[in-house]
């Protein structure tokens, strides 16, 4: 019996059930933050740059005329920096990790350089970038595939820091990391910071990264996503249907990701 009265006190019955509490509320706010990926509808088109499968990004059909493009991680390809530069926009490429790509057009520049929250060897921030090649610029491109450093890099700028840019291309990665509390405030806090200045236009995910589960749930690992300073676009009523007809596999060969829904994916 008193075992029994023991077992059946309040902060015991807690502590039995917690768990199964902790896991449901982590999957609950899980999906919450997944729904802030959702974009909002545009009136503008949006448009493929950068050819088909990986490399490709949608963005919107604008009339402005963006001053330069900085586009750290170029990993194998530059498909979407040639293609978005056509007008000769000067274009600067960021990657230590790859020898320089050939045959650059005049207007593009190759830094064997990292990018990085704070200036050091071999690491320059995003503002340094912006003070020493766009100084009069404030109409910027950035497109940031860079493998999970952009949480570091964009949480260490200021909304000051992003008046300069009209477009931003932002992957994030390892998102099964928000199976955690503080993986979700990771995100939330850059979701926030561009939320400010920018509306998110477009969401894909890259089925290359693979996905996860939660309460019979796929959810993307790594998901690719368009922001475009507010006032550059008009927005309509409701959001996005995804996905978009000219969104395609980044790998084709491996198994395609739609967004997560309730239903699941």
């Amino acid at each position: 019996m008193k075992y029994f009265i023991a077992l059946t006190a309040p902060a015991n019955i807690r502590a039995l059930f917690w768990p199964s509490i902790n896991l449901r509320r982590n999957s609950k706010e899980l999906k919450s933050v997944y729904q802030q990926f959702l974009p909002i509808r545009i009136k503008e088109t949006l448009v493929r740059i950068g050819g088909g499968n990986d490399g490709g990004y949608l963005i919107p059909k604008i009339s402005a005329n963006f001053d330069g493009l900085i586009s750290p991680g170029v990993g194998e390809t530059s498909k979407f920096e040639l293609e978005f530069a056509q007008g000769e926009i000067r274009t600067i490429l960021i990657d230590a990790s790859v020898v320089k790509p050939s045959n650059l057009p005049k207007h593009f520049l190759f830094l064997p350089m990292m990018v990085s929250a704070t200036d050091g060897l071999d690491l320059i921030s995003i503002n340094t970038l912006v003070r020493e090649y766009f100084q009069d610029s404030n109409n910027l491109a950035l497109q940031m595939d860079i493998e999970g450093g952009e949480y570091e890099i964009l949480g260490n700028l200021e909304k000051s820091d992003l008046q300069t840019f009209g477009l931003i291309l932002v992957e994030f990665h390892f998102l099964e990391k928000m199976r955690e509390s503080e993986g979700r405030k990771r995100v939330l806090a850059i979701l926030e910071l561009l939320g400010q200045e920018f509306a998110l236009v477009h969401t894909h995910p890259n089925n290359a990264g693979g996905f996860f589960v939660d309460r019979f749930i796929k959810y993307p690992r790594v998901l690719e996503t368009t922001w475009v300073r507010r006032g550059l676009v008009k927005a309509t009523v409701g959001k996005s249907r995804l996905p978009h007809p000219l969104d395609e596999d980044n790998e084709p060969l491996m198994y395609s990701l739609g967004f997560p829904s309730a239903r699941g994916s």
